[in-house]
């Protein structure tokens, strides 16, 4: 037997499959949507830059239409201590860790699924004895036959994509690899956003807490001053109580101020990777923190290209469309080649004497299934409209929060202002009262009073300034960076070895 001979099969089954590998993919046709038309972001012009105010973190922030969000975005808040938490969170995060997983998944899969584009190629051999009756021949008088049988074969199988839904199968697993990687990249971004606002809330809780404290210590002191008074025959009784119940109702803000301190502690130490009873906050205070002044308000069409959430569900449509076609070739008919070539022998030594082959092909066309396919293709249908649907709704979300939070920020400044100049006036009422009650003009509870409200503009203050602190880092996590897009490698670094498709375009058939 020549080599031509034994490899016949296979070169038939070749030059078949070059024929008929010209078909079609079904649609429909994948195009990237387009950008907003709307030419702001905001619902109303936004003024040059906001009002300042007289403290550190009350600087004038301006808005830089068209400008860029730096890469590492937490950096502008000039913090080395916040820079090495960003930089710990992302290298130890089981959050992060997780996301980046499944995006390895979704790349291993589509190199699996590039596979099917091939033939699949099977090498077998076997031995087995065997008894055969003289029954199955027709007659009782054949003796039965005991025997030996070696074989060896190499088996090939081959579905032709004629319509392309092997094609499109692979394109939409592409798809879910690009949308994994956006949404690992979303995961990146909203872990960035998370450990600076966080941050802050433990900076804010702390210094909240600091004033509680010395609200409780001085009104030890009116205590203390209102029974002198008291002992003395200057007061009544009743003022001691007076001054004991706000002294009480102090001390009572002090828990929750340190379990709002411990909560923000231990949730910034999960974003960490740590667990709480690793971690100390290390004192960290707002003053540790200076405010970017430079406000990038991104245009429609670019916001669209930053933000990975709406890069996600662009290539979830993708993902989408990709089944329909799957759908509408799966109601056509499937060709199936198939070829053998092997050998058999009774003995090993005469394994390789003679050759046996087989070629075939089959065509299976669905009639009548109870209307499972057409259904199937329906609901890829409907798949793809609900896709288009939440597409736009994470675009309309995106300009949601990113609106939202380029009003705060001026919100906040006026708000900041306002906190700062009631803080100065009720200082100054203090210093006041203190004076008057020197000279024996005002009592200790016109003190107690002044002081009172000194301290509740000074808390009302630190979370103003802790809210403006928190609005800029939700304003850059919403504009999306690109810093992500340095971090996460495209699925095609991965999926080298396997044949990228394009995307389908609509024929037909």
């Amino acid at each position: 037997m020549t080599t031509i001979r034994r490899t016949s099969p296979l070169f038939a089954l070749t030059a078949v499959a070059a024929v008929l590998l010209s078909g079609c993919m079904l649609g429909p046709d994948y195009t990237k949507p387009e950008a907003p038309t709307t030419q702001r972001i905001a619902g109303k012009p936004l003024p040059a830059a906001t009002v300042a105010a007289p403290i550190k973190g009350g600087e004038s922030q301006r808005f830089v239409e068209g400008g860029v969000l730096p890469a590492q975005w937490w950096k502008t808040f000039g913090s080395p201590v916040l820079d090495g938490w960003v930089d710990e969170a992302l290298a130890k995060s089981p959050s992060l860790a997780s996301a980046e997983a499944t995006l390895r998944q979704q790349q291993a899969l589509y190199i699996a699924a590039g596979g099917t584009l091939y033939p699949s190629v099977t090498a077998n051999g076997g031995a087995t004895r065997q008894k055969t009756s003289g029954s199955a021949f027709g007659g009782g008088s054949v003796p039965g036959n005991i025997f030996n049988l070696y074989s060896a074969s190499v088996d090939v199988n081959y579905g032709l994509d004629i319509w392309g839904g092997t094609a499109r199968s692979i394109e939409g697993q592409l798809a879910l690899v690009e949308a994994t990687k956006y949404q690992t990249s979303a995961a990146y971004l909203t872990l960035v956003g998370n450990v600076v606002t966080s941050a802050v809330s433990v900076a804010s809780a702390q210094a909240r807490l600091k004033t509680a404290r010395e609200i409780a210590e001085a009104y030890v002191d009116t205590v203390r001053l209102a029974q002198k008074q008291f002992d003395l025959g200057a007061s009544a009784r009743s003022d001691v109580i007076a001054a004991q119940t706000l002294l009480a109702q102090s001390q009572a803000n002090i828990p929750p101020l340190e379990q709002e301190l411990t909560a923000a502690s231990n949730r910034l130490a999960v974003l960490l990777g740590r667990y709480p009873s690793e971690f100390d906050n290390g004192g960290f205070n707002l003053t540790a923190l200076t405010l970017p002044q430079e406000i990038p308000v991104a245009l429609p069409s670019t916001l669209v290209e930053r933000r990975p959430d709406i890069a996600a569900a662009s290539a979830q449509l993708a993902v989408a469309s990709a089944n329909v076609g799957v759908a509408v070739a799966n109601r056509l008919p499937q060709l199936t080649l198939s070829a053998s070539v092997g050998t058999q022998a009774a003995k090993p030594k005469n394994l390789f004497d003679e050759d046996i082959w087989s070629i075939g092909a089959n065509l299976a066309a669905p009639i009548f299934d109870g209307g499972t396919l057409k259904a199937r293709k329906d609901a890829a249908v409907a798949a793809y409209d609900g896709a288009q649907a939440d597409y736009r709704n994470t675009v309309l979300n995106a300009f949601n929060e990113v609106a939202d939070a380029l009003s705060a920020l001026d919100n906040d400044a006026r708000r900041l202002a306002a906190q700062q100049s009631a803080f100065d006036l009720a200082t100054e009422s203090l210093r006041l009262t203190e004076a008057t009650y020197r000279t024996g003009s005002a009592t200790i509870f016109d003190v107690r009073d002044a002081r009172l409200t000194a301290a509740a503009a000074q808390q009302n203050l630190v979370l103003a300034l802790a809210t403006r602190y928190q609005d800029t880092a939700a304003l850059f996590q919403a504009l999306g960076g690109d810093g992500w897009n340095r971090n996460t490698p495209p699925p095609e670094a991965t999926a080298s070895n396997t044949p990228a498709p394009t995307l389908a375009a609509t024929a037909t058939p």
